[in-house]
């Protein structure tokens, strides 16, 4: 769904829309009772709730190619596909549910999505990218209905900012559009359905803002676009345009939004603040900075804990001991090299992302929690790392042990790595470490051909509890040949109790190029809390070795459980639209390793195999790993 009415209140526009949609599936413990059916979808009577996902030049919402809603049963939260009715204010949408005397809906569909007690349970992207007309993303726009029926007549849940950029100057084009208030405009939200108004109430903990780039990792030009928010009362409501030249324009001051409502923001680009000084400058003007899905500002840190690095600093950014280090978050300059040295607490961000520093060092890295701080954090933004420098002997790049029981943060965030042969990059090795958050995204990473320790993060057989996995809109890619017994998350078998517990997973929009998880899983552990595995590209054009020799079969498997009766797989799924190309290969690939699994929430899919080739005709360049897919599959691997 794309578009919206605006009613235009002085400098406010009200957005008259219906839009987003996720998905639950409640426990059951009966027979699978679900018929095919259909519902329309469109606009009520009497004009005041439109029902679509897109905008057109008439500022009409209208439904849009592969829309999908959530329709919940009350025991299922169903997939309903948009079957006719694209670019139009009324659709139909086909699916299978119980048949009950009422049905609740969302746009758009979401496994991950929950409904009980009247409620849904879903959330808001912070992220979000352009289209090419400037309206906001297809399957985004939340929106609810309800119905007796067979017909919906859904209700915008959310609010709308359009913020239309004018006068830009020339040579330059939209680097992104920032929001932040006081109060969160993005995350979890609730929706109450026991009546017949409906709004998203947040109900996250943290204060989540919102951002808007180009979905192709470019530029964008003058224009109006379009950010979703949650609806409320915002205090210190600010919006930063930010240019190419790293210039930027900011408007701020108290907001109120309401569902189905928004404001109408013009922002004239030629009145642009210079700044030479890249992410620092815009760090130090009060900007938010945004690292793996958080934002950073001047205002967390004392004046002598940010640093800037110019390229001709000497020495080591951190050893441990130095200056530089405890607490500080550190803006390199780029194209030069530092060494990073074992870390305690401690943001490194490379000033340009066009243009990044890289990090090596010659031996492994330890993580270990700060003496004077506290904290126990790495987090690196924007740089190469080189770990095909490191000579000694352990097999790993980086280690949490010692005496860290219990390590924050360690994301990494649009980071080129070159991995050193048979290194794998995180070792938890201290029995009983537990680890907050783990996050890789925007990453691309780089293995030489092999079948010995391609990890990305390994926990062996010691007890280990992670909080929080996510890997999103990485490239994982083999120039050389293929890998073999890679993963994700590795948790070896063990007769003990000893084993990985991931609490919440996530797995999107990465492309694997070349890259084989024969040996268990993509993912292995003891047991999993929710998980989401969506929107992933597998790709191969070499020879994928046989898994079982009897069989003379290969396998390969998403997400693996070492539990002997199965009950350490996650109850609550969101793993669905993952595809695969195999090439001359024939190859079985599963979500599950238990491949009948069921989860008692949410869905679990396995992968499409597909047999044209994603990047005939689009980007293959595997010798600096830029993948980009045709269009017909640009919404699946990393959208980068």
């Amino acid at each position: 769904m794309k578009k919206i009415s605006f009613f235009i209140f002085g400098a406010a526009a009200a957005f008259a829309s219906v839009a987003c949609s996720v998905e639950t599936m409640n426990p059951s413990t009966s027979a699978d009772t679900r018929v095919p059916m259909e519902f329309s979808a469109g606009i009520s009577d009497d004009g005041t709730a439109d029902s679509k996902t897109s905008i057109n030049s008439n500022l009409d919402v209208l439904w849009s190619e592969g829309d999908a809603i959530s329709v919940f049963d009350g025991t299922y939260n169903n997939k309903f596909d948009l079957t006719s009715g694209a670019d139009s204010k009324s659709g139909s949408f086909s699916g299978s549910a119980n048949e009950v005397p009422e049905y609740v809906a969302l746009y758009p569909y979401s496994a991950s999505a929950l409904y009980a007690n009247n409620t849904i349970t879903a959330s808001l992207p912070f992220q979000q990218y352009s289209t090419v007309d400037g309206s906001f993303e297809t399957m985004l726009y939340p929106s609810v209905a309800k119905t007796s029926g067979n017909s919906m007549i859904f209700r915008n849940i959310a609010g709308l900012i359009r913020v239309t950029v004018n006068n830009l100057p020339d040579g330059t084009g939209v680097s992104s559009i920032q929001l932040s208030a006081s109060e969160s405009l993005t995350g979890a939200y609730t929706v109450d359905t026991s009546g017949e108004d409906f709004e998203a109430v947040r109900s996250g903990s943290e204060n989540s803002g919102a951002v808007l780039t180009a979905k192709d990792g470019g530029n964008l030009a003058a224009g109006p676009y379009h950010i979703v928010v949650l609806p409320g009362e915002y205090t210190d409501f600010k919006v930063t345009v930010v240019l190419s030249d790293n210039s930027y324009v900011t408007m701020s001051g108290p907001a109120s939004i309401t569902a189905n409502g928004g404001l109408d923001i013009a922002i004239d680009a030629s009145n642009a603040t210079a700044n030479s000084q890249g992410l620092y400058g815009l760090f130090m003007a009060g900007e938010d900075i945004y690292i793996g899905g958080t934002a950073y500002n001047k205002s967390q840190f004392e004046e002598s804990d940010i640093v800037f690095r110019s390229t001709t600093a000497n020495g080591a950014i951190y050893n441990g001991s130095a200056s530089y280090g405890d607490g500080k978050i550190i803006f390199m300059a780029g194209g030069g090299t530092a060494e990073l040295g074992n870390v305690g607490d401690i943001i490194v961000i490379g000033n340009n992302p066009d243009n990044k520093p890289t990090l090596t060092k010659n031996t492994s890295y330890n993580l270990f929690t700060n003496a004077e701080t506290g904290n126990a954090r790495l987090i690196l933004a924007n740089v190469n790392l080189d770990l095909a420098s490191i000579t000694t002997t352990n097999n790993y790049s980086f280690a949490v042990s010692g005496t860290t029981a219990h390590f924050e943060e360690l994301i990494f965030d649009n980071c080129d790595i070159t991995v050193q042969d048979q290194k794998f990059i995180v070792n938890v090795q201290t029995p009983g470490t537990a680890l907050d958050k783990f996050v890789m995204s925007n990453c691309k990473v780089e293995f030489t051909s092999g079948d010995t320790r391609k990890w990305i993060l390994s926990t062996a057989t010691n007890e280990t509890s992670i909080q929080e996995v996510i890997f999103n809109n990485n490239t994982f890619y083999c120039p050389d040949g293929l890998v073999t017994g890679f993963r994700l998350i590795n948790s070896q078998s063990s007769t003990t109790t000893n084993l990985t517990s991931v609490e919440n997973l996530t797995v999107s929009n990465n492309t694997f190029v070349n890259i084989g998880y024969t040996n268990s899983g993509l993912v292995t552990a003891r047991t999993y809390g929710p998980t989401t595995v969506s929107k992933n590209l597998v790709f191969f054009n070499q020879t994928l070795p046989i898994t079982d020799q009897k069989t003379q079969t290969t396998t390969l498997n998403f997400i693996r459980s070492f539990t002997e009766d199965n009950s350490g797989y996650p109850s609550i799924t969101y793993c669905i639209d993952n595809i695969v190309y195999q090439g001359t290969n024939t190859a079985n690939f599963y979500t599950m390793a238990y491949r009948s699994f069921v989860p008692t929430s949410g869905i679990n899919e396995n992968p499409d195999v597909i047999e044209v080739n994603p990047f005939d005709g689009g980007t293959f360049t595997i010798e600096t790993g830029d993948f980009t897919p045709t269009a017909e599959y640009a919404s699946y691997g990393a959208q980068r």
